[in-house]
C-alpha cells in the first residue's frame, strides 16, 4: 500500500481504497456498487482504518486543508 498513500500524491490528503472479490465488478464500480471492504488512509498521521463493505472515510475526518481553513477563519478580517 506504500506506492497508493496520499503521502505519494501532494493532491491527495485522504484516500478511500475499496476492495471487491470480482473484476467485473471493480470494472463497473460505480457509487452504488457494494464493495467488499474499505481501506481508509490519511496524510495527516491519523492510523489507517480497515473496514467492512463500504465505509465513510471522510465526513468524521478533519484533513490538514480543512483544519487550516477553520483556524484561519477565526481571525477579523483586520488582520493581516
Amino acid at each position: 500500500m506504500e506506492n497508493i498513500g496520499p503521502d505519494q500524491n501532494v493532491n491527495v490528503q485522504d484516500l478511500a481504497v475499496y476492495f471487491t472479490d470480482s473484476l467485473h465488478v471493480a470494472r463497473k464500480f460505480s457509487p452504488d456498487g457494494q464493495p467488499i471492504m474499505t481501506l481508509c488512509l490519511y496524510e495527516d498521521g491519523t492510523p489507517a482504518t480497515w473496514h467492512a463493505w463500504r465505509a465513510d472515510c471522510f465526513s468524521a475526518h478533519e484533513n490538514f486543508r480543512e483544519r487550516l481553513q477553520r483556524l484561519y477563519g477565526n481571525f477579523r478580517p483586520s488582520c493581516p
